[in-house]
């Protein structure tokens, strides 16, 4: 099976997301039956996830924010953050706030496994971000700044709202960024 998709099988792919996205439940079906190699290769799935994301995904900054680097370029914890910003479906399923802060802790992992001296903010319940979420608004960290954003914060979409919030931190921290 080669690894690099055709022309026209991409041009298939598209117009298959574009169909699923509009509620199409046959259009995966018909492009698997059509020959489309759907797991071929770690390059394909990365290349469907991104393909997924779609454009305006931007969340919480006015003007589009931080422009993401390249995973290579990446200096710190707030270099993920601002691409998850920019393209939260592609790191997070439907804005989970859960699931970015289970990501916050795989990255944390990492930093101890690799032995990496980088100051880590965003330990659910005892990092500087939600030491200062719960000095500057009073809420509780018993279980994490993930549900504190969502529970204090009912009416925003919370990958929004903790956007916003790592904004303010940020500042309040001097990290330069948004």
């Amino acid at each position: 099976m080669p690894s690099e998709l055709t022309p026209d099988q991409v041009l298939r792919v598209i117009a298959a997301l574009e169909a699923a996205r509009g509620s199409d439940d046959n259009a995966l079906a018909a492009l698997v039956r059509g020959g489309v190699p759907l797991c071929s290769s770690s390059r394909w799935r990365v290349s469907l996830l991104v393909m997924s994301a779609g454009e305006g995904d931007v969340v919480g900054a006015s003007g589009g924010g931080p422009k993401a680097r390249a995973v290579e370029e990446w200096r710190d914890v707030y270099d993920l953050l601002d691409a998850v910003r920019q393209r939260p479906n592609a790191w997070v399923r439907n804005g989970s706030l859960q699931e970015l802060a289970v990501m916050m802790f795989g990255y944390h992992l990492a930093l101890q496994v690799h032995d990496v001296d980088e100051a880590f903010e965003f330990h659910r319940g005892s990092g500087g971000f939600a030491s200062w979420l719960s000095r500057t608004r009073g809420w509780s960290m018993s279980t994490g700044w993930d549900a504190a954003v969502m529970e204090n914060l009912p009416g925003e979409p919370p990958l929004e709202a903790f956007f916003r919030l790592v904004d303010e931190y940020r500042e309040f921290a001097g990290q330069p960024g948004s």
